[in-house]
């Protein structure tokens, strides 16, 4: 899965593509053993706990842990872990047509027209921790390069209340709130961010 990311290394598609059993047509009848995907690294703790059985790549050592960081799961095909992957195959559709919209569009306005596809597939995303996560943080992200702050900040409390409650949202709804000149809130946001990051510390 190659767009569960803000923004998805382009050289990945190319690279894995021979062995993409999700993107090369002429692996269809190959049975898949294993999947992999790239995260944001403040939700690995508890990826790892839903995929006990996953191996973690830490690929962000440049990057200080409050950002987010970027870390890779590899994660076996097993009746348990099997079960997320028709959910999660049409979520990085989805994701893919809003990442090309995006890129793609001459619009004035490309950013909103990606908003528009993704707020009308929502239901895509339901009832996922992980895949709620991706989705607010996406939202949050278009929400930011049109200008509306206060629609971002409303994505990552939603992101909170139904993905993981990691520290890179509470760290990035703190930064968002202290802009609006809310810094009470933004201090008790960091705090939580704070907290979050000893509790799930992440092992590179």
């Amino acid at each position: 899965f190659q767009d569960f990311t803000a923004n998805p290394e382009q050289a990945l598609q190319i690279a894995d593509y021979p062995f993409n059993a999700a993107e090369n047509p002429g692996l269809s009848a190959v049975p898949v053993r294993w999947f992999a995907f790239l995260a944001n690294a403040q939700w690995a703790p508890y990826l790892s706990r839903r995929f006990p059985q996953g191996r973690w790549y830490w690929l962000s050592e440049h990057l200080p842990l409050n950002h987010g960081g970027l870390e890779m799961g590899v994660i076996p095909c097993t009746p348990d872990s099997v079960k997320c992957l028709e959910q999660w195959k049409k979520a990085d559709v989805v994701l893919a047509d809003e990442i090309y919209t995006r890129i793609a569009d001459q619009t004035h306005d490309p950013e909103g027209e990606a908003l528009t596809l993704l707020q009308a597939r929502e239901a895509d995303f339901d009832g996922d921790s992980f895949l709620q996560s991706v989705y607010w943080n996406e939202i949050q992200e278009l929400q930011v390069r049109r200008g509306n702050i206060s629609g971002a900040i409303e994505a990552l409390q939603n992101g909170i209340r139904l993905g993981f409650p990691n520290a890179y949202f509470y760290d990035s709804l703190g930064n968002l709130l202290k802009q609006e000149g809310r810094q009470s809130e933004a201090d008790r946001d960091f705090a939580k961010a704070k907290v979050l990051l000893v509790q799930n510390p992440i092992a590179p």
